[in-house]
C-alpha cells in the first residue's frame, strides 16, 4: 500500500499543473520579496535609541518600555531531560506604538530555550518608551532565567 501511495504522490508531484502552480509561487515570493527591499531602502532605517543604566542626561525624562503583562517562557521538554539551567538574552526593538519588531538572541543557550524565548517575546505587547510624553522607538535587553523546575515528589527515581 505506501508503495501505492508514493506512486500517486509522485504522479502528482511531476504533473505539468503542479510545476506550474510552483513556479508561479515562487515567482510571487520573489516578487514579494523585491518589492519589502525596496520599499526598506525607500523609507530609511528607522532610528532606535538604546537606554543605558549610565544616562545621565537629567534634561530629558526617558521612560524605558514597559509590557503589559509579563509572559515567561515555557521550559522546554528537552532542557528538562537534560536539567539545563541557563539564561537567554534578547535584544528587542520595540516601536512607538509598543509593537515588537525585530528580535535577536543575544546569549544563547540551546537545548529549546531560546526557541521559547523567541515565541515569547513576540507574543507580547509594551507600553512604549516615552521622553517628556512623546513615544519613541527603542531597543531592550531582556533577560530570561530558566531554572529546572523542582521534581515531582510523587516521581519515584
Amino acid at each position: 500500500m505506501p508503495e501505492v501511495a508514493e506512486k500517486a504522490l509522485l504522479t502528482i508531484l511531476s504533473s505539468a499543473e503542479t510545476r506550474e502552480r510552483y513556479f508561479i509561487a515562487t515567482r510571487r515570493a520573489q516578487e514579494t520579496e523585491r518589492a519589502e527591499r525596496i520599499t526598506a531602502v525607500e523609507s530609511g532605517a528607522q532610528i532606535i535609541e538604546m537606554m543605558s543604566d549610565d544616562d545621565g542626561d537629567t534634561n530629558q525624562e526617558v521612560r524605558a518600555p514597559r509590557p503589559y503583562r509579563r509572559l515567561k517562557p515555557p521550559y522546554p521538554e528537552a532542557a528538562a531531560r537534560a536539567e539545563i539551567e541557563a539564561t537567554v538574552d534578547v535584544l528587542v526593538d520595540i516601536d512607538a506604538r509598543g509593537e515588537v519588531g525585530r528580535i535577536e538572541i543575544a546569549r544563547w543557550a540551546g537545548f529549546g530555550l531560546d526557541q521559547s524565548v523567541l515565541d515569547t517575546v513576540k507574543q507580547m505587547h509594551f507600553f512604549p518608551a516615552m521622553r517628556n510624553g512623546v513615544a519613541l522607538p527603542m531597543r531592550v535587553l531582556l533577560r530570561y532565567n530558566f531554572r529546572k523546575p523542582p521534581r515531582d515528589q510523587n516521581t519515584q527515581d
